[in-house]
């Protein structure tokens, strides 16, 4: 399982093309920079910068958000 969805079945896949900037917040808890972002797409160098060291202290919430 991952993600809590169960992986015994047919995959579960999803197109979006809204802009992804407003979901940054609330799953994230940062909004990508302008240049980082590509209609639907987050660059990955920018979520590597931004969620590459977990603090020590970090609830589950954070947690999540960096996994």
């Amino acid at each position: 399982m991952q993600l809590g969805l169960a992986i015994d079945g047919e995959a579960l896949t999803s197109v979006s093309s809204g802009d992804l900037v407003p979901f940054g917040e609330p799953l994230l808890s940062s909004i990508p920079f302008t240049g980082c972002t590509t209609r639907n797409t987050i660059k990955l160098l920018w979520l590597n910068n931004v969620f590459q060291q977990l603090l020590n202290d970090a609830n589950k919430v954070v947690i999540s958000q960096h996994a």
